[in-house]
């Protein structure tokens, strides 16, 4: 197995640029084929633990294109299953529990993709690894990223999400949030409530948390249910941060509506000198 932290970090980045490639299975036939042949061949000359871990990696953190369905992701990973079962790993091994070690590569892996793959939303997820200080900060990026793809998205005429290019679509966030365990749902329903009316106006903060309640979680849970320690910590970093922000704008707006208009220099100085010219140009004219 994968020995040295020097190894590790290598098969990470493996593992990453293999997720890479397995975004583009959808893009066509020809892709999709493409695709499988090259994890087949990666399966074909790693050791089986190497090949455990790269499918759980790509169980639990799917790196879809926009428009693609998780459903079509996961048929395309049980047709990997079906090919690396022929290589001779059985689902009792496939499925076997993880060791510590190789739960440290995926703590790894998770660390290391958490900012740079953002919009994988499962990363918010908690079932897989272990929490940890820098995961929790990564997910309170995550969460502010995805108010401010809403934000961009948001169309308060039509009280949907009209998926812009640097937003996200209507079916696609309700996607993500069945991809995300029911707790960071509550979490999500909290922060939302804690910016509302500041950093998230209050139309849009309604529609996101009737989209959580539409998700499937008993609405007395959204107010009453215990937090874990990671989801307050999240919860305290967003709101705080993103309230701050919201809060110096207010300041800073007021500080230029109450300003006194600044003397602009450059026009006093044209001013003077196209002056000393008019009176220069008269006492030359009367000189002649």
């Amino acid at each position: 197995m994968i020995k040295g932290k020097k190894n590790r970090k290598a098969f990470v980045e493996e593992i990453s640029g293999l997720q890479n490639i397995v975004s583009n299975f959808s893009s066509s036939d020809q892709h999709y084929t493409n695709v499988m042949n090259r994890l087949v061949d990666y399966s074909q000359s790693n050791e089986k633990e190497k090949v455990r871990l790269l499918l759980r990696v790509l169980s639990a953190f799917p790196q879809v294109k926009r428009g693609v369905k998780r459903q079509d992701y996961r048929s395309f990973l049980l047709d990997f299953e079906t090919q690396v079962s022929k290589l001779g790993l059985t689902d009792d091994f496939l499925n076997e529990e993880l060791t510590e070690k190789e739960q440290k590569i995926i703590i790894l892996y998770r660390d290391e993709n958490i900012l740079k793959k953002s919009r994988i939303i499962e990363f918010l997820n908690s079932d897989i690894v272990e929490p940890s200080q820098h995961s929790s900060l990564g997910k309170s990026k995550m969460i502010t990223d995805l108010l401010q793809r809403l934000k961009t998205s948001y169309d308060p005429s039509s009280d949907t999400l009209l998926g812009t290019d640097l937003g996200i679509g209507l079916e696609e966030f309700q996607e993500d949030l069945l991809a995300v365990e029911e707790e960071k749902r509550i979490l999500l329903f909290r922060i939302v409530n804690a910016l509302r009316g500041g950093f998230i106006k209050n139309e849009l903060a309604s529609f996101i948390c009737q989209e959580i309640i539409n998700s499937g979680i008993i609405e007395d849970k959204l107010n009453k249910e215990e937090l874990s320690d990671e989801s307050k910590i999240i919860e305290k970093i967003t709101v705080a941060e993103k309230a701050g922000d919201f809060q110096r704008s207010r300041e800073i707006a007021e500080r230029k509506k109450n300003r006194s208009p600044e003397p602009r220099y450059d026009s006093i100085f044209w001013a003077i000198a196209m002056s000393v010219f008019a009176v220069g140009l008269w006492y030359f004219i009367n000189s002649l």
